[in-house]
């Protein structure tokens, strides 16, 4: 499971396309992925109903500047 590393200050993911928590998918305007009130990473695809824990891929870039982290389940 990914989370956001809790020494980072939410606003400063808006840099990175976040807006109120969400962000879309990069090439998926219908999907996107959503921060959780406890910084767990979810996302929600065009075609289902329900969240599922986000892909490492799908937010590479945040992983590659230290502000997430994998956390057992």
């Amino acid at each position: 499971m990914l989370k956001i590393e809790d020494n980072v200050d939410l606003k400063e993911l808006e840099k990175y396309g976040f807006e109120n928590g969400m962000r879309d998918l990069k090439n998926d305007e219908y999907s996107y992925v959503s921060i959780l009130a406890n910084r767990e990473l979810y996302t929600m695809y065009n075609d289902d109903e329900y969240f599922v824990p986000t892909k490492e891929y799908e937010v590479d870039d945040l992983i590659k500047d230290g502000l997430v982290v994998k956390v057992d389940e």
